[in-house]
């Protein structure tokens, strides 16, 4: 149904249509009738205050005086956090979801210490967005829910809480900046007589810096969390973060599942049957395991197979011309067609076709369906649970041909990844990734590929593996607290003594 624009001399469109700014579901990207995101608001008070900071540090102009813009500028600095402490709210109550057991335990518990809330309280609480302005009441929520969900928050709560701490002290609400006074009259700002503004960019530059990469990881979790395998307690980092510890006890002469057991479950505080999954979910994820030093193998292909399948691509693109293509650096070159007579293409496609039908008997339904899930895995996040998913659904999707007896159907599906460009470096590097290094050292010492570029920045760690984000994430903290620490002690110089 058709929305009555509703517009007038100070709100509308112009004919110069760079200055138009999109607002409302116009632009949002959102589903009809859902509200435009926070961060979309978050993004813009928070630089509004950063540049009115610049504007009062170098205008001359009375009106542009800091004594002025001090108020703005603390006004959409206090706004901004508002609105992402409930973004990370809402976040929050969409990740509650995979954690209702952990969730309602600990509402049970409170009911018991308190039985008078029992009928009162839900696992996840709800906020009242358009009506809670108390900063120390959000926040208090998510130091007690957060941690619930996802121990990662933890991380975040530790850098956080000083400065939301220090914004909920001087504006609780959020009218202290925007009124001189409150409904009682009384007046706003007394015993903070002097605020300055350059200690507030740095302040708040470093705080911007960790809410948004709060907002990312966020976001990444729900990703996360839609796919990897989880236990009632642990997450997939608290996963990779076990296997880090069982692998310190792979040499110590006692199995490390028992080695390990007694410690893991301290640390988890988790009992002997979740501490069971965690240890198989470890030792059978081909993403991760290769931390306890696992090598792993495909499910159908092996050694012959692949080569089978190398071999009958030999005969229609060159693994020659591929090897020496992929070796030297990449040039611009004008085809010459010319060279490649309608005779010379119909000999190439009868034998594409030929090699495509060999494959389509010698090589088993489910080793093709392998062979594409290892293409196509390549380009998702490298959570084994994808890989397996894409598996399941090529083996179905080739069964069900082979039931129909749809044999051209069954030839198309080979044809669509026999003709991918990249598929071998695809293949490949998602069964490096999912580490079945032997067998790939192998494909690629017999078929000479030891020289090709992306081998190389494969075995150099350039690409991404299973544990990239678990890495990405413990060094952006370890970043993001020395660069807190570095504020901190410039603030200190900053400050007047006192």
């Amino acid at each position: 149904m058709a929305i009555e624009r509703k517009e007038n001399d100070t709100f509308s469109g112009g004919l110069n249509c760079q200055f138009n700014a999109t607002v409302g579901h116009n632009g949002s990207g959102t589903a009809e009738g859902e509200p435009r995101s926070n961060i979309d608001y978050v993004n813009g008070f928070s630089s509004a205050t950063l540049k009115l900071i610049d504007v009062a540090i170098e205008s001359q102009e009375v009106y542009l005086s800091l004594d002025y813009l001090i108020y703005p500028i603390c006004f959409n600095m206090r706004h901004a956090v508002e609105l992402q402490l409930k973004k990370v709210w809402k976040d929050l109550e969409d990740l509650s979801v995979y954690r209702q057991v952990v969730l309602t335990d600990h509402r049970d518990e409170k009911i018991r210490l308190d039985p008078s809330k029992r009928g009162k309280l839900e696992p996840f609480p709800a906020i009242e967005e358009a009506s809670t302005h108390d900063l120390s009441k959000i926040w208090a929520l998510i130091e007690e829910y957060a941690p619930l969900i996802d121990r990662r928050f933890v991380k975040f709560i530790e850098l956080l809480t000083p400065f939301i701490s220090d914004i909920a002290a001087i504006d609780p609400i959020g009218q202290t900046f925007r009124y001189p006074a409150c409904n009682t009259s009384q007046v706003h700002l007394v015993d903070t007589p002097i605020i300055n503004i350059k200690i507030l960019k740095v302040r708040f530059t470093n705080l911007i810096e960790i809410l948004r990469y709060l907002e990312d990881t966020s976001e990444q979790m729900k990703y996360e969390y839609s796919w990897a395998t989880t236990t009632k307690n642990l997450s997939h980092y608290d996963l990779i973060q076990c296997a880090h510890h069982f692998a310190s006890f792979i040499d110590c002469g006692t199995p490390y599942p028992i080695a390990a057991k007694e410690s893991t479950q301290s640390t988890y505080s988790i009992g002997s049957n979740e501490y069971s999954k965690v240890v198989k979910i470890v030792s059978k994820n081909k993403a991760i395991n290769n931390v306890i030093g696992n090598d792993n193998l495909p499910d159908y292909l092996d050694f012959d197979s692949i080569c089978t399948l190398l071999d009958q691509l030999d005969k229609v693109y060159s693994i020659d011309e591929y090897r020496e293509q992929h070796t030297k650096e990449p040039t611009w070159s004008v085809f010459d067609f010319s060279s490649f007579s309608g005779e010379d293409m119909m000999k190439e496609m009868t034998i594409k076709r030929d090699a495509i039908k060999d494959l389509s008997t010698t090589l088993s339904k489910e080793q093709i369906a392998e062979i594409f899930a290892l293409y196509e895995f390549y380009k998702q996040h490298c959570y084994f649970e994808i890989f397996q998913k894409l598996l399941e659904e090529n083996i179905g999707e080739l069964t069900s041909y082979k039931k129909k007896d749809q044999e051209q159907d069954y030839i198309d599906f080979i044809y669509h990844f026999f003709e991918k460009t990249n598929l071998l470096k695809n293949m490949l590097s998602s069964m490096y990734m999912l580490n079945m290094k032997v067998l790939v050292n192998q494909i690629v010492e017999k078929y000479q590929l030891s020289e090709v570029r992306w081998y190389k920045k494969l075995i150099s760690g350039v690409i991404k593996d299973g544990l990239s984000e678990y890495c990405q994430f413990n060094s952006k903290i370890e970043k993001l607290n020395e660069i807190t620490n570095e504020c901190r002690a410039a603030i200190k110089v900053m400050r007047l003594p006192g």
